[in-house]
């Protein structure tokens, strides 16, 4: 551990005592606690830093040679133990609870009962007809917060140039005008920075809503896993499912009510290449990035289809359900071939920076 000594002179800023541990406790400018950092391990001061937000009224440490040290606020890890997605997730499972005895179209699949997944989104589309003021649900998303939403890339950012202008939550049917529905209008989308349209990589976006949703049974967030997918305990008691509106069929329009898939199954990284050998959108291969799933029924052949894409891949564990994957893209719907997910975990360190950026509202 290096010990920071400093000289107390004006332009330094504020400083605290005759020394300070990097590691140590400091006080932050609002009296909270903070640590003390290499100022290029500090996220914050250092996006202060480039803004030039950074002066005499600025809490530091000290130097460490001529690398300041900072005082940097703790993240939630570092104050609980928990990262912002767990203590996220301990607020939702608190706040209200699920509805009980539910059971399980998406390909060859069933429909959902009313507040089964009340974290189902279906992002909504202006129609192309000059004066049409009507609304086309092509693309899902799940609920992540009270006021971001989870899906993928290319439903955001396509070469359609298609934009999603509304998301419509608290109920599984798209005709539904009753009170559970609520329509939110959009704030701002960001894409995965690493997005590319030509690549199956990082197919994943966040939603800003413009207002906050109503939790109520049939509308709540889920909560997003701390671990990858392959240090899940998924047991055969457990359920990998997909929920959306999307075709029932391979030529088929889309639902109008939500659609959940029976149980699907993970497919390993290496048996899932074999499939994708030679794709110009997975010139890395498959990267842990991607999650292959199908349905191991090959007579049956659940799947996702046209319209499920951005909706979500959900692991369900003694009643408590997460969000592992984003549905993405993948080959025939139905076919023996694995479709491919973008992975939840993958991205966390990314939507935690954006929604719960601010760690004292969880």
């Amino acid at each position: 551990m290096n010990i920071i000594f400093f000289v107390s002179i004006g332009f330094l800023g504020i400083v605290y005592s005759d020394e300070l541990y990097e590691g140590g406790s400091c006080p932050l400018e609002n009296g909270k606690l903070g640590m003390c950092k290499k100022v290029l391990e500090c996220p914050k001061k250092l996006e202060e830093v480039r803004q030039g937000k950074r002066d005499a009224v600025s809490s530091r440490c000290g130097f460490d040679g001529v690398i300041e040290i900072v005082c940097c606020p703790l993240d939630l890890k570092q104050k609980f133990g928990l990262r912002p997605v767990e203590l996220a997730c301990q607020q939702y499972q608190n706040e209200i609870l699920p509805i009980k005895g539910l059971s399980f179209h998406i390909l060859k699949g069933t429909e959902a009962r009313s507040g089964e997944f009340p974290y189902a989104a279906a992002l909504g589309y202006a129609k192309n007809d000059p004066g049409s003021y009507q609304i086309d649900y092509n693309c899902g998303g799940t609920l992540i917060s009270s006021t971001f939403v989870l899906t993928a890339a290319h439903c955001v950012n396509n070469i359609d140039g298609k934009v999603p202008v509304r998301v419509r939550v608290g109920s599984d049917n798209l005709e539904a005008i009753d009170s559970s529905v609520q329509e939110l209008r959009i704030e701002y989308i960001l894409p995965s920075p690493s997005y590319k349209r030509t690549a199956a990589y990082n197919d994943i976006a966040l939603i800003k809503l413009a207002s906050p949703v109503k939790w109520s049974p049939t509308v709540k967030p889920i909560c997003l896993p701390s671990k990858p997918i392959e240090q899940l305990n998924i047991t055969s008691d457990s359920s990998l499912i997909v929920v959306g509106w999307g075709a029932t069929n391979i030529d088929g329009d889309f639902s109008k009510i939500l659609l959940k898939t029976p149980s699907l199954n993970v497919v390993s990284r290496q048996e899932c290449s074999r499939f994708y050998a030679g794709f110009q959108s997975l010139r890395n291969g498959i990267t842990d990035d991607v999650i292959c799933v199908m349905d191991k029924n090959l007579t049956r052949g659940a799947d996702a289809c046209q319209g499920d894409s951005g909706g979500p891949l959900i692991l369900i564990n003694d009643d408590e359900e997460s969000l592992v994957g984003i549905v993405s893209s993948g080959q025939i719907c139905g076919s023996p071939v694995p479709a491919l997910y973008t992975s939840v975990y993958k991205h966390l360190e990314w939507i935690e920076s954006f929604v719960w950026s601010d760690r004292n509202s969880i």
